[in-house]
């Protein structure tokens, strides 16, 4: 959803126009996202809001989008921890073969082999 605070601004008005006409120019599968204007401060809008995240959970919900949602954000979290990991042990053996002297294609099938090794072997530290 799209949400215009400070709907008492100036500009809030051509914001919205914008929005909503970048909107049209999308082609939507399924949910079309609403536009909500709001003024936190005033508390305008926060109803209307609140309304519209209701029915965009119900949608999630009845449609079962929330758990392929949920399946790709745990995927994602995994493979990002997943990443960090195999980056810091990378990092540590590219810092030891820069120091051999061999040259960079045989250093990266000694890291590659080094982390193979790693991956069918895992230490117990989770580092």
């Amino acid at each position: 959803m799209f949400v215009v605070n400070k709907a008492d601004h100036p500009m809030a008005n051509q914001l919205r126009r914008e929005i909503r006409s970048a909107m049209e120019m999308q082609h939507w599968n399924g949910w079309i996202p609403e536009l909500v204007a709001t003024q936190a401060l005033a508390g305008e809008g926060i109803d209307q809001l609140w309304a519209a995240i209701q029915r965009h959970m119900a949608y999630l919900n009845e449609t079962g989008e929330i758990e392929g949602r949920r399946r790709d954000a745990f995927i994602h979290q995994v493979r990002q921890l997943a990443l960090g990991r195999i980056e810091r042990r990378l990092d540590h053996l590219l810092e030891s073969e820069s120091r051999t002297g061999i040259d960079p294609y045989e250093a990266a099938d000694r890291v590659i082999s080094e982390l193979r090794s790693k991956l069918h072997h895992p230490s117990t530290g989770s580092g």
